[in-house]
């Protein structure tokens, strides 16, 4: 084991203990309320731009990024009580065990996917060779460099119908959407102005 495996396992180690304290349902719910927060947020984004510009005077980019901030962080917490009371009711019944365990395993998942990505990313960079050795070298860097590939390959075959629509709104930043309405508005009031001449 080198200092490359002790990095991954401790990756792995937090995020099951995590997933320990947290539960299957609570975890599953974190993670799902995560990427919904972000999708209703881009999605209703320029109505909240729209009521923050009736009581505010702002810039329209500003008054955009507060409206996507807002509904995230509020639908984020909605989400994270949802999974508290779940995890709690669930543990008033026998299952509860089952709870902890599969949380533990969504955990080592979630552990997983974070090394992978960690590693994928090192990939990339021009790394002295003595470090790209002891990556090479490390037998969890081995094991876990293809799941992040792995199971966003699967989603995409599970999911092909949504999967154009969720990278659409994931990967347009609020900046970028702030910016497409900063031109159309001020598309719109050039046409005012011409007609007013």
């Amino acid at each position: 084991m080198n200092w490359v495996d002790a990095i991954i396992l401790f990756i792995l180690i937090f995020f099951i203990v995590k997933g320990w304290r947290r539960g299957f349902f609570r975890s599953l719910i974190g993670l799902v309320g995560f990427f919904l927060s972000v999708f209703l947020a881009t999605s209703y984004l320029y109505w909240a731009k729209g009521l923050i510009l009736r009581f505010f005077s702002l810039p329209s980019g500003v008054a955009a990024l507060i409206g996507f901030l807002i509904i995230f962080l509020v639908l984020l917490a909605l989400f994270h009580i949802i999974g508290s009371m779940v995890q709690r009711i669930v543990h008033l019944t026998p299952i509860g065990i089952l709870d902890t365990l599969g949380g533990m395993g969504l955990g080592l998942l979630a552990g997983g996917i974070i090394a992978s990505l960690l590693l994928l990313f090192l990939s990339i960079l021009p790394l002295p060779e003595e470090v790209s050795c002891q990556i090479e070298e490390s037998p969890l860097a081995r094991s876990t460099r293809n799941i992040a590939p792995y199971v966003f390959g699967k989603l995409k075959e599970e999911f092909p119908e949504i999967k154009d629509e969720v990278n659409r709104k994931l990967l347009q930043s609020p900046l970028d959407k702030a910016r497409e309405q900063v031109e159309i508005d001020s598309l719109i009031q050039k046409e005012m102005n011409r007609q007013s001449r």
